[in-house]
C-alpha cells in the first residue's frame, strides 16, 4: 500500500465452509462496496472478480474466486481491503470530504487554542472519534456535528467546540 491508499474495510472472519469472508467496512454505505470495479486485498492487486453476497449489520459477506475453503478464508483474517485514492468516486461538492482527508489537519479550539494534528478517524461502534496527536499526548475527540464547529479541508484546519475530549 502507498500513502495514497485508502482502506475500505478489513477481513474479520470467514463465513461458512465455502471460502466466503466477512468484511468490516469503513464506508458510509455498505452498498458502495459493490460499486468499486477493482479492489486490493493486501498484496493481491486489481481484484475484479468478487461478489458481494449480502450485508449483515456493518459486515459485508464477500466471495473471492481464489478463496475456496474456510481454511483459505481464515488465512485472510486481518487483511485490509483497499483502493488507491484516485479510484475513489469524485465528490460532488467542495464541502464534502473523505475521512482520510482529515488526517494531517491541524485542530484548534473555538477560542483559537492549538489542540494537535489529526492522526486518524476511529469508530468503535458508538460514533466517529478524531484521534489527535500533540507531541507525546494523544487526545480522542468526538467527531459529531455538535462538537465540530468548522472543517476546512483546503486549509487542513478543523475548529472544535471548547468542550472536554473523551
Amino acid at each position: 500500500m502507498s500513502d495514497d491508499s485508502v482502506i475500505l474495510g478489513r477481513v474479520v472472519s470467514s463465513h461458512g465452509i465455502k471460502g466466503n469472508v466477512k468484511i468490516l467496512h469503513f464506508l458510509e454505505d455498505a452498498a458502495d462496496f459493490a460499486k468499486f470495479h477493482s479492489i486490493n486485498l493486501d498484496k493481491k492487486l486489481g481484484l475484479k472478480d468478487f461478489a458481494v453476497l449480502f450485508v449483515k449489520n456493518n459486515l459485508i459477506i464477500v466471495k473471492f474466486p481464489f478463496i475456496n475453503s474456510k481454511n483459505d478464508a481464515d488465512s485472510y483474517i486481518g487483511s485490509n481491503i483497499w483502493v488507491e485514492r484516485k479510484d475513489l468516486p469524485e465528490l460532488e461538492s467542495d464541502e464534502l470530504f473523505y475521512y482520510v482527508d482529515l488526517n494531517g489537519c491541524k485542530v484548534y479550539s473555538k477560542s483559537d487554542v492549538y489542540i494537535g494534528i489529526v492522526e486518524n478517524v476511529l469508530n468503535f461502534g458508538a460514533g466517529d472519534i478524531l484521534q489527535i496527536k500533540n507531541g507525546d499526548q494523544e487526545i480522542f475527540y468526538s467527531f459529531q456535528k455538535d462538537f465540530v464547529d468548522n472543517i476546512d479541508i483546503k486549509e487542513k484546519k478543523i475548529i472544535i467546540n471548547d468542550t472536554i475530549e473523551i
